[in-house]
């Protein structure tokens, strides 16, 4: 949930039955005037946020991994042409027959935080990257 000082409204997000008809809703503080402002073409949308400088709203859909951006009042809507992207690499990976035993598995995960314009040009990493690498050997499954 966010609220819009300047507007004196709440915003928040709904996933719908099932997280696939998700919607953003416009209230006040007292929960009447409730209004669904962006209510297509949404699966999940969270991780709400609003620029106040430039009165727009933004947020992002895990489901279809993309970052959009909207007016207060949900009009003006664009996606960025930034995607969200999670790489998972596993090296290598060994069955022994009956036994179900693992040899050697390396899973290596490795986050980027970047910055771009709107429509995804002027990419650059903040200089922020998380990495995660997790190795077993010769495990049982």
């Amino acid at each position: 949930m966010m609220y819009g000082f300047y507007l004196r409204s709440l915003y928040y997000t709904d996933w719908g039955r099932f997280g696939t008809s998700g919607r953003i809703f416009r209230t006040t503080m007292a929960g009447s005037l409730k209004k669904a402002i962006v209510d297509k073409d949404l699966s999940q949308p969270s991780g709400l946020a609003i620029d106040y400088e430039d009165r727009m709203l933004y947020w992002t859909d895990a489901v279809r991994e993309k970052i959009e951006r909207a007016t207060m009042n949900g009009s003006n809507r664009e996606v960025s042409g930034i995607t969200i992207e999670l790489e998972l690499e596993i090296e290598r990976a060994t069955m022994n027959g009956s036994n179900r035993e693992v040899s050697g598995i390396t899973i290596e995960l490795e986050l980027e935080i970047e910055r771009a314009t709107m429509n995804g040009s002027n990419r650059e990493v903040s200089g922020i990257t998380i990495e995660l690498e997790l190795e077993i050997n010769s495990g049982q499954c």
